[in-house]
């Protein structure tokens, strides 16, 4: 079965979940109080979720990184962040993904020539005049991390 939602035909997919009575509630309250159903007020939210949490990136030369890099218009991301929480009040922890949205794997970050040399770089955010330095990576079962610490102007 094919719908048309926001302008875009998609093929419908049922994905189920078990949730507690009382979350149930809140959210039929909230659906209700917003005019929708749980079904598109649950999407809305997922797409949410998916869609608006990832931060452009790209990994810049020590030499050339500019602490406005992150205001101007650029080529496209290098890849995107997700972020997970802060560490310090300096340092960002982000699970790395590709310029598309998709998680990157440790596998597919064997072949990204930059993040062999990490310590040569300094990572410019979109809509950051930050310029952050890369001080740790890992991978965590599938997902790849990545620590940024915030470089303080000099």
């Amino acid at each position: 079965m094919m719908r048309n939602d926001s302008n875009h035909i998609m093929p419908d997919k049922l994905i189920q979940t078990r949730l507690p009575d009382d979350l149930v509630w809140r959210i039929q309250d909230l659906a209700s109080e917003e005019g929708e159903s749980i079904a598109s007020w649950l999407r809305r939210l997922v797409f949410r979720e998916l869609r608006h949490d990832l931060i452009e990136a790209w990994l810049e030369p020590r030499s050339r990184a500019r602490w406005a890099d992150g205001l101007s218009d650029r080529r496209p991301a290098d890849f995107q962040l997700r972020l997970l929480g802060a560490p310090s009040a300096s340092e960002r922890e982000f699970v790395v993904h590709d310029s598309k949205g998709r998680p990157r794997t440790p596998a597919q970050l064997r072949d990204w020539p930059g993040l062999r040399r990490l310590a040569d770089h300094l990572v410019v955010l979109r809509g950051s005049v930050t310029l952050w330095e890369p001080v740790a990576q890992l991978s965590v079962g599938p997902q790849v991390r990545m620590t940024l610490r915030a470089l303080p102007r000099s």
